[in-house]
């Protein structure tokens, strides 16, 4: 048990433990973890979608400075 702990502190960003250092059990700091980033995830995956259905190449512009423009929004 306590290693997995360890596992699971050292895998999360400062600014995140202290959301999840309160539960006592390997189990439910996964399911902190998870609660916190699942709600996340969707709203990231909407901004990524309307970011790339907004985006459009300009008249004259290059294809390789779009393309690094569309691999830096996905990315």
């Amino acid at each position: 048990m306590a290693r997995a702990k360890s596992i699971i502190l050292d895998g999360v960003k400062d600014h995140v433990v202290p959301h999840i250092t309160e539960n006592d059990r390997a189990n439910e700091m996964w399911e902190a973890l998870k609660k916190l980033y699942q709600h996340t995830s969707m709203q990231r995956r909407m901004l990524l979608e309307n970011q790339l259905r907004s985006y459009q190449m300009q008249k004259g512009e290059q294809f390789d400075p779009f393309l690094g423009q569309l691999k830096e929004i996905r990315d």
